[in-house]
């Protein structure tokens, strides 16, 4: 059980205000028509699984990364991370090779493909954010991205907490 203490100056209204903004912020970002304006962007299509995985991969930035590490950074169990990174790399995306250090894994690497469709992935998504925040300010951008990874720590906490 959570044994952090809930703040007694909030009301349970802003709670589910907040709760409710998330879920809306979810299926925006899911729509398909969303999904589509990316594929177009990027000029080829490709599974949001698989270009989510191709960001994992690049994110930890490693010589070892591994189908757990994947699994880890994605947040998906083991067998979930296999089946994605077997896509990736079926694609020409990532390749695979033995570990030097460990030969029961295997070691991830983008290959130049899938290098490419990062680089067209995080252009279609930098359009997309810059159109819908237009008529923001640099700090208020820097807030709310501040703003959301504080909560996503915070439910890593939470979670941890529960888990111990």
């Amino acid at each position: 059980m959570n044994k952090r203490a809930l703040p007694q100056q909030v009301e349970p209204d802003l709670y589910r205000e907040l709760a409710r903004s998330l879920m809306r912020l979810r299926r925006l970002w899911l729509q398909q028509g969303r999904r589509r304006r990316l594929i177009e962007e990027i000029g080829q299509p490709i599974a949001m699984s698989v270009l989510r995985t191709l960001f994992a991969i690049d994110s930890l930035n490693s010589d070892h990364t591994s189908v757990g590490d994947v699994a880890a950074e994605l947040e998906v169990d083991a067998s979930t991370a296999s089946r994605l990174v077997e896509s990736a790399v079926a694609n020409g995306y990532a390749a695979r090779s033995p570990s030097a250090v460990d030969r029961r894994k295997s070691v991830l690497k983008l290959t130049p493909a899938g290098r490419e469709m990062l680089v067209n992935a995080r252009r279609g998504r930098e359009q997309l954010l810059s159109e819908v925040t237009a008529g923001w300010t640099a700090d208020e951008i820097e807030l709310v991205a501040n703003l959301l990874n504080r909560l996503h720590d915070d439910f890593e906490i939470v979670d941890k907490s529960v888990d111990d």
